[in-house]
């Protein structure tokens, strides 16, 4: 099940090759703020990500490679770039690894009610996610 942001500003998407194309032309390869539908880890700022690749390892699948650990999002949806922003609008699933600090964050649609759930904390963070927020969102 795919959540719907119905309230926010209606953005002009572009489809998954112009995505792919616009974001290695971005600020994204070199540093940006990472948001998952609404939260990021530390204080938004505070954490600084580069992009080194994405690729589409298969249908359901966008795989963004940061430098240290990677983000899956399954079925992505609604993609946006511009010089301040990378966007993955909607997905059904969003999967952070960081092998370096031996993290896996599962970021799920859940089936039955259409709310999203993560299933981690780190220290005393708990995320607060929002579901009108897009899934995937880098700033620079």
């Amino acid at each position: 099940m795919l959540v719907k942001n119905l309230n926010k500003k209606k953005l002009p998407y572009i489809s998954l090759v112009d995505f792919l194309e616009k974001a290695k032309d971005s600020k994204a390869y070199s540093n940006g703020c990472i948001e998952i539908w609404g939260d990021s880890i530390g204080r938004p700022g505070d954490n600084l990500y580069s992009i080194s690749d994405i690729e589409v390892p298969n249908q359901r699948t966008l795989k963004i490679n940061l430098g240290h650990g990677n983000i899956k999002l399954i079925d992505p949806k609604e993609f946006y770039c511009d010089n301040t922003s990378l966007i993955v609008n909607t997905s059904s699933e969003v999967i952070w690894e960081m092998p370096l600090i031996n993290l896996k964050l599962y970021y799920l649609v859940e089936k039955k009610f259409g709310d999203i759930m993560c299933n981690s904390t780190i220290g005393e963070h708990t995320f607060k996610i929002d579901k009108e927020k897009p899934s995937f969102k880098m700033y620079f």
